[in-house]
């Protein structure tokens, strides 16, 4: 069950949405968001640095996502020695990868659970957690005098 309830901690108080236990949804929500980018941004690290040892040997990883860099790059044809110096990032990366496929399936779960992300993702190009986002950080529209103070918001960040 759900409960509405104030949030003094924001610049302006404003009704928001309780859990049971007294969560706020928004802050989990952006929680849960900011896991996310701190695990995508190591995973880009860590690929960035195995493109830099393998370049640096004249190699190279075909393009392509970055769910799919394990996969092409083991098609590429490495030195013993050079595979054994990468390996603990590919473990790293392998782990990466699912700890993000988690928090992503978790994150779509509660976009379709939540009737706003879910009107936001019938506009092309809008996916759950873009969805997600908009509506962690806009909380509740009715605090903006009109569209444009919204898109101040956005502009802002």
């Amino acid at each position: 069950m759900e409960h509405i309830g104030i949030d003094v901690h924001k610049s302006e108080s404003q009704i928001c949405i309780v859990t049971e236990q007294g969560e706020l949804i928004e802050r989990r929500v952006r929680a849960q968001l900011g896991v996310r980018d701190q695990l995508v941004q190591s995973r880009t690290r860590q690929i960035n640095l195995v493109r830099t040892l393998l370049r640096a040997e004249g190699l190279r990883v075909g393009s392509g996502s970055a769910e799919s860099f394990e996969a092409r790059l083991a098609r590429v044809p490495l030195p013993e020695w050079l595979a054994a110096v990468i390996a603990p990032l590919r473990t790293i990366l392998a782990h990466l990868t699912e700890q993000i496929t988690q928090v992503d399936r978790t994150l779509q779960q509660q976009a379709r659970e939540d009737e706003r992300a879910e009107r936001l993702r019938t506009v092309p190009g809008v996916g759950p957690l873009t969805a997600l986002a908009f509506v962690a950080v806009v909380d509740h529209v009715g605090r903006f005098r009109d569209a444009h103070q919204l898109e101040a918001l956005g502009q802002a960040a």
